[in-house]
């Protein structure tokens, strides 16, 4: 969700608990990028054929929620 910018789906409070979160942890911003360009990087060498999307949704969901469980190294 993160890096695909899904976050505004989110509600008010989850999206300020992400994005304090995100501003005060260097390891999980640096995270968020490094999922952003390999996102991006996937994108642009993707197969035509359609990703599963379900498991997308599953592995963000994932994601968000250690991030917003602080579930990292410390900062």
């Amino acid at each position: 969700m993160v890096a695909a910018g899904e976050v505004e789906d989110f509600g008010f409070m989850k999206r300020m608990e992400l994005r304090f979160h995100l501003f005060m942890c260097s390891h999980c911003r640096n995270y968020v990028a490094q999922i952003r360009s390999i996102g991006q990087g996937a994108k642009n060498n993707a197969a035509e054929t359609e990703p599963d999307r379900e498991q997308l949704q599953r592995l963000e969901n994932h994601i968000c929620d250690r991030i917003c469980q602080g579930h990292h190294g410390t900062d």
